[in-house]
């Protein structure tokens, strides 16, 4: 299926999606020809196992709004037929799969803001597992509407006191933050088991050493005073990773920038 079919067919969280997962299976050198276990006879055994963990946190409200609009105005059938498959949070991560050939694990989390550590998290265990050689994980997200605009306004969370300094508008852990500014697109990173990637001479940027999540059970949008559960998110992390807090040298935190959300999400080593 070329990129060009996947277009006419995709939303944009999917197309974004698309772009971002060639580019990572391109950096890491990962083809489709590569997947495949030759034998002596010039058969083919088996397909080196590759996965995909890919979310989103809202779909496509576009695509549901302009859906909604013409049922409640009487031509539902000029709804298109790839509606639903255009709006399913899993279809970036299918995408990719049939594009790409890649049948090992295929799921795709949608936990908000938290959405791609978790992916990377569940790539991780995946492959810790042994379930898969390779795993493309990350997430994409189209939401710059009408519709989610209105929505994270009418919830007071998106910034106005910088509307005339628009540059100053986003300040996480400014004691003057007022909310924060919305943004979309997609990131995705190809993880490998380590002898596997050493055996094929791969780049290697980084290692997964530990992964760590939590729920505060508190609030939908408001993290606990005290920080419990990014503390058991951090605790979780280091446990999995056999390093302690003191060999910690970076701290990525996710601030959403509103008065009362500070940091919450997941946490790595």
């Amino acid at each position: 299926m070329g990129l060009v079919e996947d277009v006419r067919r995709s939303s944009r969280f999917m197309v974004m999606a698309l772009v971002a997962a060639e580019e990572a299976l391109a950096d890491a050198r990962w083809r489709k020809e590569d997947m495949d276990v030759h034998l002596p006879d010039g058969g083919v055994r088996c397909r080196r196992v590759t996965g995909v963990v890919v979310g989103n946190g809202m779909s496509c409200t576009t695509e549901v709004a302009e859906a909604g609009a013409l049922v409640c105005t009487g031509r539902g059938r000029r709804v298109s037929p790839f509606f639903v498959p255009r709006i399913l949070p899993n279809m970036a991560a299918g995408a990719i799969s049939i594009r790409h050939g890649l049948q090992g694990p295929n799921l795709a989390p949608s936990t908000a803001c938290a959405t791609g550590g978790h992916a990377v998290g569940d790539a991780f265990r995946i492959i810790q597992r042994g379930e898969a050689d390779v795993m493309v994980a990350g997430a994409s997200e189209a939401c710059v509407d009408a519709i989610s605009l209105v929505g994270f306004s009418r919830l007071k969370a998106l910034s106005t006191g910088f509307n005339d300094d628009p540059e100053r508008a986003s300040r996480p852990f400014d004691v003057a933050r007022d909310g924060f500014v919305m943004g979309e697109g997609a990131g995705m990173l190809v993880l490998e088991e380590l002898e596997h990637a050493l055996a094929r001479g791969a780049n290697i940027y980084a290692e997964v050493r530990g992964y760590g999540l939590s729920g505060d059970a508190h609030h939908i949008t408001h993290p606990h005073p005290d920080g419990f559960g990014a503390v058991l998110c951090m605790q979780r992390a280091l446990e999995g990773s056999g390093l302690t807090a003191r060999d910690v040298a970076y701290v990525n935190a996710h601030a959403t920038s509103t008065p009362t959300g500070m940091v919450h999400g997941v946490w790595g080593v």
